[in-house]
C-alpha cells in the first residue's frame, strides 16, 4: 500500500499538498476529518457516475487505507506509550517499597550490627 502510494507520487489535500509521509505529522483528529472527507468524496462518486471510473476510485480507496493504517497505527503506539509509562510508575513504586523495608530492617538494627556493617564497607 505505502509502496504503491510513493510509485505514484500520491498527494493529500491538507493544508496544500500534503504526501504519505507528511501524514505522519497530522494529529489523530486531522486524520480523522481527512478520512471523512475522503469517505464522502468517495461516496459522491458512486452516487454521481453512470461511468465506472476505477482510477479514481483505486486512488481514493487507498488514500482511505492509508489515512486509516496510520491512525491505527497512531493509536496502538499512544494506548503502548501509555501503558509503558503505567508499568515504570509501578515499578518505581515497588522500588520505593523495597527501600523503604530496607531502610526498616536497617532500623530494627541493633548497634553493634550498624558498626558491623560500616566495618564491611
Amino acid at each position: 500500500m505505502f509502496k504503491k502510494a510513493s510509485r505514484i507520487q500520491l498527494r493529500f489535500d491538507v493544508k496544500g499538498a500534503c504526501s504519505v509521509e507528511d501524514l505522519w505529522e497530522l494529529s489523530v483528529k486531522e486524520l480523522d476529518a481527512l478520512y471523512g472527507r475522503l469517505r464522502t468524496e468517495q461516496k459522491s462518486h458512486e452516487q454521481d457516475s453512470l461511468l465506472n471510473v476505477n482510477a479514481i476510485d483505486d486512488i481514493l480507496e487507498l488514500k482511505i487505507n492509508i489515512v486509516k493504517d496510520i491512525v491505527e497505527t497512531k493509536l496502538t503506539e499512544a494506548k503502548e506509550k501509555e501503558n509503558a509509562q503505567i508499568k515504570s510508575e509501578r515499578k518505581q513504586k515497588i522500588l520505593s517499597i523495597i527501600a523503604d523495608k530496607q531502610d526498616q530492617e536497617l532500623k530494627n538494627k541493633s548497634s553493634e550490627e550498624l558498626l558491623s556493617l560500616i566495618n564491611e564497607m
